[in-house]
């Protein structure tokens, strides 16, 4: 499902439960500070978000990556890359594969972007 945690955040939220398990408060404090770091207490929230505006529905979000075809999953590759925090970020052509309405929300969502910002874009 797309709102399912994956990769890091997953592993973290793994570590949380045993270091829970061992009451280890430590490794507890540890793992708090590294969920802290990438604003993992609301990533839900952000990819919810970012997937809405990129056009997705709230059904889609229930659904397995393995449904989608190759021009949604482009637009899931752009959403990974926008839900990451960052100083900088390079995006090449995230206009293709866009309905209007995704692209005008992407520019909204961009002008935004606290950080650098390097497009490269062939459109008018």
């Amino acid at each position: 499902m797309l709102l399912t945690a994956t990769g890091s955040t997953a592993n973290w939220e793994a570590e949380l439960n045993a270091a829970n398990e061992r009451n280890d408060g430590h490794a507890i404090a540890t793992v708090h500070g590294k969920l802290d770091a990438i604003d993992a207490w609301t990533i839900r929230s952000r990819a919810s978000t970012l997937l809405h505006g990129l056009g997705f529905s709230n059904e889609q979000l229930e659904r397995p990556v393995s449904d989608f075809s190759g021009g949604w999953r482009m637009r899931l590759n752009l959403a990974q890359a926008l839900i990451c925090r960052s100083d900088l970020l390079l995006l090449d052509e995230p206009t293709n594969h866009l309905d209007l309405d995704a692209v005008i929300w992407l520019e909204k969502w961009l002008k935004s972007y606290q950080g650098t910002l390097i497009l490269i874009s062939h459109g008018p």
